[in-house]
């Protein structure tokens, strides 16, 4: 199990699927904006440049684009 804190580097969003957003609609995504901390998320799985996540408390999957986010580091 990997623990990571994570912050947004350039608004992104929170993505149901690994895909581009224009293929979601708007209740599988979620808009967040630069700067925002994720101080407790799990990491799940990796693929085509998103990482899934797990959030704290919330217990909610997203993916993410990693290349968004500060402290998602590549294996």
């Amino acid at each position: 199990m990997v623990w990571s804190h994570i912050r947004a580097n350039t608004d992104t969003w929170f993505k149901k699927q690994p895909v581009n957003i224009d293929y979601l609609p708007d209740h599988q995504k979620v808009l967040i904006e630069e700067g925002i901390n994720l101080s407790r998320c799990q990491i799940l799985e990796r693929k085509d440049g998103h990482t899934h996540v797990e959030i704290g408390k919330e217990n909610t999957s997203w993916w993410l684009i990693t290349d968004h986010w500060d402290g998602l580091r590549r294996i």
